[in-house]
């Protein structure tokens, strides 16, 4: 399975963002797209360790979405599936960050 995280970030927060989460779950691989910083975790056993990060960050203000996946692809629309529902996210966002 692979985890996704996917953080909500502007040029404030972008570089506290990127070391909380690098210190929280050390992710496979991270990329910033548009306003996200998307970070995945192959060969995710167990879900607590993307489950608590995304807390954390949560509780410190921070918009996070969290999925999961036999794929990056699949784990990334977990992510976007879940933020549209919980933070109303819109469809053009929506499909932006599946591109």
């Amino acid at each position: 399975m692979i985890g996704c995280l996917m953080i909500y970030v502007n040029e404030r927060n972008i570089e506290i963002v990127i070391d909380k989460v690098m210190r929280m779950i050390n992710p496979n691989y991270m990329c910033k797209r548009e306003e996200w910083i998307v970070t995945y975790i192959y060969d995710q056993d167990n879900k607590l360790n993307i489950w608590q990060a995304a807390l954390e960050l949560e509780l410190e203000g921070e918009k996070v979405g969290y999925g999961f996946g036999t794929t990056m692809e699949e784990a990334k629309e977990d992510v976007a599936q879940i933020l549209m529902k919980r933070d109303g996210l819109d469809r053009l966002s929506y499909l932006s960050l599946l591109s």
